[in-house]
């Protein structure tokens, strides 16, 4: 529980408590392809980010908001949701999870939403509007998470900071570290590369040229 449940509805957000499931390897993690149309997830079409047991976040729909005015009405946008194969497991002590038509809710299940609310545009007040990015999983961004290297969880975080921050120039796919590949040996193992590479290599190659020679004689 985050405790932000009241305030998030508020603006728009969602948040019940489940499990989203879907396309996964061992069932803990959940691998998202799909993304919404917006500035933070422009990039990531072919990208697959991993999240860890998220819990659903969704647009409610604006008709249930207190009411209120459509100008006065935080614009809620999809970042992140499965397939239509994915569902938000309601029972939580169930492992492994398992689908209860009864219960459970059908995907597309969303994970992340990104919200905005701007000033009126009929009043120059230099005001930047509120804006928010909620995720349904902290884990995605662990040190683990992103060490590893796997998947777009870096670009996605770093995006939503940046739409955070108004640094459109810098909402891109981050460049990928080059990998540093190293080759640890020792003595006696340089020693072996060295006759191998130096004398095995060439002398191979003579004596199969000596062999097409004598064929070629006969």
């Amino acid at each position: 529980s985050s405790g932000l449940d009241a305030t998030l509805s508020e603006w728009g957000v969602q948040l019940d408590h489940d499990v989203v499931v879907g396309l996964s390897l061992t069932g803990r993690e959940l691998f998202i392809k799909d993304y919404g149309n917006h500035p933070i997830s422009q990039g990531l079409s072919d990208i697959v980010t991993t999240f860890y047991m998220p819990r659903s976040v969704e647009p409610i729909v604006p008709d249930t908001l207190n009411g209120a005015v459509a100008s006065d009405k935080p614009n809620v946008t999809i970042l992140a949701s499965t397939t239509a194969e994915g569902y938000a497991e309601r029972n939580l002590s169930q492992t492994p999870p398992r689908f209860d038509a009864d219960v459970d809710r059908t995907g597309p299940i969303s994970i992340a939403v990104a919200v905005e609310l701007g000033a009126s545009g009929s009043i120059e007040v230099g005001l930047r509007p509120t804006q928010m990015v909620i995720f349904g999983d902290s884990d995605f961004v662990s040190n683990g998470a992103l060490d590893s290297g796997a998947g777009g969880n870096t670009d996605l975080f770093l995006s939503s900071v940046n739409w955070l921050l108004d640094r459109d120039e810098l909402m891109a796919i981050a460049p990928k570290t080059p990998i540093d590949l190293r080759l640890d040996m020792d003595d006696q193992q340089a020693r072996t590369a060295l006759i191998v590479n130096v004398v095995g290599l060439p002398l191979i190659i003579a004596l199969f040229g000596v062999l097409v020679w004598m064929s070629r004689r006969r």
